[in-house]
């Protein structure tokens, strides 16, 4: 069975037992600063213990966030498709890696999301119970496993609204021939595809935008996701404006390409 190692964080404040809460961010930079924000306020506004679920690949570095817990999880991304760097298939890599129950030997696999979770959950005596797990909408594995744990999912979409509803779309529009790219990229159409169903699945979706710059497509997703029985809809609006968290421009030491504004 796969088990947790909890680093950092603390489980109480002022002497008052808090509830925690989970984060699982998608391991590239645009992914992992929206979300380590969203750690940052609920921690320093909301007065919430934070966890951070984290894959080996890219992995985060505890040190510079004392502030929060960190679970590193075993993400079987296989080394080959690690080192071509294409996106959609290390997502889908993954995702298949945590939904697999056994590794290449047959033995229990330690990347299962499920038996992490379970762990987490379970994980430490005096550990402040778990409210919700907020993922990446890229994570649908851990939506599923969550949700078979009776652990409410929020969705973080660090886009902007008008994009989540272009995505909840695609399907649609290929179906009724509307959208029909020349170069058809079967691993991109399963991500997309992945995206709305992780969404759809959840109790709510937290969006990166605010009222009164996307107030249609706000409505729009509202009702879209609203027959879907997605009870909540946030816009958070910038959350690095919320946030004391300094997440830094280069969480995994990237260098920027700055020659368009040059």
């Amino acid at each position: 069975m796969a088990s947790a190692s909890v680093v950092g964080g603390g489980a109480r404040h002022g002497g008052e037992r808090r509830r925690r809460v989970l984060v699982f961010p998608l391991p590239f930079q645009g992914h992992t600063n929206p979300m380590l924000q969203l750690a940052g306020a609920l921690h320093g506004r909301g007065g919430l213990c934070v966890t951070v679920l984290h894959t080996r690949f890219n992995a985060l570095d505890p040190s510079r966030h004392p502030e929060l817990a960190f679970v590193e999880v075993a993400d079987g991304i296989p080394p080959d498709v690690a080192a071509r760097g294409r996106v959609a298939e290390i997502i889908l890599a993954m995702n298949a890696a945590m939904e697999a129950t056994e590794d290449e030997s047959g033995a229990a696999s330690p990347s299962n999301i499920r038996e992490v979770l379970a762990s987490v959950v379970a994980a430490g005596e005096g550990q402040p119970s778990v409210a919700c797990l907020v993922i990446d909408s890229h994570l649908l594995a851990v939506q599923k496993a969550a949700a078979g744990l009776g652990i409410p999912t929020l969705v973080l979409r660090t886009g902007s609204a008008a994009c989540l509803r272009c995505y909840l779309a695609y399907d649609m529009l290929l179906q009724k021939a509307i959208c029909l790219p020349k170069h058809r990229d079967e691993l991109v159409f399963e991500v997309l595809a992945r995206i709305a169903e992780t969404v759809r699945n959840s109790n709510g979706v937290v969006i990166s935008t605010f009222e009164e710059l996307e107030p249609m497509e706000l409505e729009r997703v509202h009702g879209e996701l609203g027959d879907d029985s997605v009870a909540t809809v946030l816009a958070t609006g910038p959350l690095h404006r919320l946030s004391s968290m300094n997440t830094g421009s280069n969480t995994f030491n990237l260098r920027q390409d700055q020659s368009c504004i040059e």
